[in-house]
């Protein structure tokens, strides 16, 4: 009975060190980052999905995140309705490591005019991974392995 009670009391803190990312980021750190991204990208705030990127991508955030390029991914999902936090996946190659959180992202309406794989779906995952200061290092939508639909089916 004792031993029970202590793995009781345990319990949270093993979930929580689980729950711990890279740079020793937290569930709530990537939620919070996540949702102001889906908040700028609804709302086509350019400038505000540039400042949530990481300085690492000052050459490529200008480049990927343009008006242009924002309205024509509305234009092809829509806004996003509903994200829920999946859980961490981490990335190893030969000669790095990245921790990225994935998510379930609910667009109002199916893909259109996209890959045809996406095409047709609501529903898609994302990842993103976060550096030392809580911005965004890298991003994607996944929507082509039947893994990822087998995933996002769960939640």
């Amino acid at each position: 009975m004792k031993n029970l009670l202590v793995s009781l009391l345990l319990l949270p803190s093993i979930t929580f060190a689980q729950e711990r990312l890279a740079y020793g980021k937290t569930k709530a750190d990537y939620e919070k980052v996540f949702k102001k991204f889906v908040k700028f990208y609804n709302n086509c705030q350019v400038d505000s999905l540039k400042n949530i990127m990481s300085d690492e991508l000052s050459d490529s955030r200008s480049k990927l995140w343009t008006e242009h390029s924002v309205k024509k991914m509305r234009s092809e999902f829509g806004k996003v309705v509903s994200c829920k936090y999946i859980g961490p996946f981490e990335h190893r190659t030969d000669t790095d490591s990245n921790i990225m959180a994935y998510f379930k992202v609910v667009f109002d309406r199916p893909a259109q005019n996209s890959f045809s794989s996406m095409n047709g779906k609501k529903e898609h995952a994302a990842c993103i991974s976060l550096d030392k200061k809580d911005k965004i290092l890298g991003m994607g939508f996944l929507t082509s392995a039947p893994e990822i639909d087998s995933l996002i089916s769960k939640y």
